[in-house]
């Protein structure tokens, strides 16, 4: 799956200008989406209709990252990151740490995957389909502080690109995610109203830390207490590190209700997050 990108506040204000010149005279969105909006302005996504059952796939795969964890691994070496001490335990060499151009403070999403029982996707449905910075304009503060890009040395928003081309067009048969603008919408607003993992996190006294580990238990347990149900926990592993945690996954049904998820999801991961070893939990800063 792809991961994140840098994005520094002179491109971001750069965007966001050219959107505030460009598309003030867009055209006014369909009827279907003038619902959605209406729908997310009460931090409610519209849920699927009934006519969706024939979709040939079954759930959704909710993926959220954690900035410290992704940044400590995937830009540490970039110039999108400043050198600064981490951990002493971490580095003989000062540790290695990102500052962001952005001021993010919360769990990032990673993307919103539609998923076939026992297996992964599918992917890619829609080779036709086209990603339109322009369609996504007013959008484009949430996206920076909500879907952030921070991968170095790509694109600003090659990100967003490739969750639309490759899960979104696969969701696209849900009304409320038919549209690219419907689909970015949608999850923004499942991700601030309703899947916070922040919150989850530290209602149960878990924050992140240069210098206090956790076990697979303690995050396994914040996450049931808020949702009912077991999250998918990934880490990624370095020798002066150890594990840190990277990611966390909630699966969810087709009205984006939460739903247990199947074996085949925890048998399968990638980066798979060890009981017998602490985690680490990096702060962003």
């Amino acid at each position: 799956m792809h991961t994140t990108q840098r994005a520094m506040h002179v491109h971001v204000d750069s965007q966001l200008a050219t959107v505030k010149m460009s598309f003030s005279c867009l055209l006014l969105l369909p009827c279907c989406c003038l619902l959605l909006v209406a729908s997310l302005a009460s931090g409610i996504p519209t849920p699927p209709s009934a006519s969706n059952s024939s979709l040939l796939w079954d759930y959704f795969l909710f993926v959220q990252q954690s900035p410290g964890g992704i940044c400590y691994f995937e830009v540490s070496h970039s110039s999108s990151c400043n050198n600064r001490t981490l951990n002493r335990k971490f580095s003989s060499q000062g540790g290695k740490n990102c500052e962001y151009a952005l001021n993010i403070t919360n769990w990032t999403m990673h993307g919103i995957w539609a998923t076939k029982y026992g297996t992964e996707g599918p992917n890619w449905c829609d080779e036709s389909a086209k990603f339109v910075l322009e369609e996504i304009g007013e959008l484009l503060p949430q996206m920076v502080s909500q879907w952030p890009n921070m991968k170095p040395e790509t694109n600003f928003s090659s990100f967003w690109s490739h969750e639309w081309l490759k899960h979104g067009t696969c969701a696209s048969e849900i009304e409320c995610m038919s549209s690219e603008k419907g689909f970015f919408s949608t999850v923004l607003a499942l991700h601030r109203t309703k899947m916070d993992f922040s919150a989850i996190l530290s209602r149960r006294g878990i924050f992140p830390s240069h210098n206090h580990t956790f076990k697979t238990a303690d995050f396994n347990s914040a996450f049931e207490s808020s949702t009912g149900v077991q999250p998918l926990l990934e880490c990624l592993y370095s020798a002066e590190a150890g594990q840190v945690l990277s990611q966390v996954s909630l699966c969810l049904k087709k009205d984006f209700t939460v739903m247990s998820c199947p074996d085949h999801v925890f048998n399968s991961t990638r980066h798979k997050c060890w009981d017998d070893e602490p985690i680490h939990y990096i702060p962003n800063f």
